[in-house]
């Protein structure tokens, strides 16, 4: 990125994106999830899935996915939303900080990134994990969000039909259906294109 500085001279800016938890204590969070089992590459299959997250454009599509005939991932505290509303899904995520016991209401499964927080998988009943890029050569790949990587471990798994729901990264006039966590976000860089 290059933009003119005071002077006319370029002002040049890197971005470097890093996880809410350092590298150190996600190789700590890895090796006390060594016990939990991991997720096996699929072959190709029919069976639809639904990755959900929590953008207020879930609202208008709750009747589409009571209706959803496949699998439901839905992303952190999501999961728990949705079981709310009477909708059955996987908790999926890629978070490394500590969630409370909140994640895990009326949900049983969970997927979860082997650098999740280890206190994460003891509040399912039944936890997969897989791993990220970062950690090893065939680890899942995408972005800094759930979101991100959701579309490349569906792709893993064999699905070949697949609905994103409330992925519109939580921000705009309302943060999550939820939850608000703007505050925590101290540091944003936003971003308007076209207009």
């Amino acid at each position: 990125m290059q933009e003119q500085g005071r002077r006319g001279q370029p002002l040049r800016l890197s971005f470097v994106s890093r996880c809410v938890v350092p590298d150190d204590v996600q190789a700590e969070h890895i090796r006390q999830n060594a016990h939990i089992p991991f997720l096996e590459p699929q072959e190709p299959h029919s069976r639809k899935l639904a990755i959900v997250g929590g953008g207020p454009s879930v609202l208008a599509m709750l009747d589409e996915l009571r209706a959803f005939d496949g699998d439901i991932w839905a992303i952190n505290y999501t999961a728990a939303w949705l079981a709310r509303q009477g909708i059955e899904s996987t908790m999926l995520t890629v978070d490394g900080q500590r969630f409370d016991a909140r994640v895990s209401e009326g949900v049983k499964d969970a997927i979860v990134a082997s650098c999740v927080h280890p206190d994460t998988a003891g509040y399912f009943e039944s936890v997969r994990q897989f791993h990220l890029a970062e950690h090893t050569p065939d680890g899942i790949q995408g972005g800094t969000t759930t979101a991100c990587r959701a579309e490349f471990l569906s792709v893993r798994q064999g699905y070949c039909d697949v609905t994103l729901y409330g992925c519109e990264s939580s921000f705009g006039e309302r943060d999550h259906v939820d939850r608000s966590e703007a505050s925590k976000w101290r540091e944003q860089i936003i971003v308007h294109a076209d207009g």
